[in-house]
């Protein structure tokens, strides 16, 4: 236990969020999570096959249009899996296309143990300065 409390100590409340840098799936620039400007950052870790994913993004969006956007925050997705294609008719299909949305195409991210990502959606709220 002592060694699983280790890895998720830097996701505890309050905490510096880790910082990701990925490309962007539309893009192809590379967006670092802590160059992100807004007075929150929503990060979600998703997976275009995920059917919890499926289910909560459109509450998520309806989420962000009514609240969550005019009071300046920002939403920085990461697609954890998934061919090009597959994620971009994602972002689409569920109006994802004002957020951030990254993928670790090439699979040389570490975000599964910097945010503790093993399941879908892992999602967290960050603060300006990018704390937890």
């Amino acid at each position: 236990y002592i060694d699983r409390a280790r890895k998720i100590a830097p996701n505890v409340i309050g905490n510096l969020a880790p910082e990701i840098k990925l490309p962007n799936i539309a893009t192809k620039k590379t967006e670092s999570l802590h160059a992100v400007k807004g007075k929150y950052t929503v990060i979600i870790f998703y997976s275009p096959s995920c059917g919890h994913c499926q289910h909560e993004m459109p509450s998520i969006d309806s989420l962000y249009k009514a609240v969550l956007k005019d009071k300046g925050v920002k939403m920085y997705t990461v697609a954890t899996e998934g061919e090009e294609k597959a994620i971009a008719d994602f972002i689409k299909k569920y109006n994802m296309g004002d957020w951030i949305n990254t993928w670790d195409n090439d699979h040389t991210s570490d975000y599964h143990n910097k945010f503790d990502v093993y399941s879908t959606p892992t999602i967290y709220l960050l603060d300006e300065k990018k704390k937890k």
